[in-house]
């Protein structure tokens, strides 16, 4: 079913949420690819301090994101959200070893 939430997409968005990361998820119209994107609410909260207003996530454009996310794709919500987070993490992880 489209939009449903599992339990294991429940806990996907928890465990997130506790490690400091937000997703943000594109479901699509036909039976295609799922695609999410995952960042850091540290840097949303820096970006908001910086810009002196609310970012809403939700309301933000697919290119939009771009610039503060790391996207993720699958053939099913949780494996979409899944790759996201993994990817946003590997990603962070490289930062710190390189920087």
């Amino acid at each position: 079913m489209k939009g449903e939430i599992t339990d294991r997409l429940r806990e996907i968005y928890s465990k997130s949420g506790e490690e400091g990361i937000w997703i943000r998820e594109w479901i699509p119209e036909d039976r295609g690819m799922y695609i999410a994107a995952a960042g850091s609410l540290a840097d949303v909260k820096k970006m908001e301090k910086e810009l002196g207003k609310e970012i809403d996530i939700e309301k933000l454009t697919l290119p939009e994101l771009f610039h503060i996310s790391i996207p993720g794709t699958g053939e099913t919500r949780e494996e979409a959200c899944q790759n996201a987070v993994n990817s946003y993490k590997k990603f962070k992880k490289s930062l710190s070893e390189h920087g």
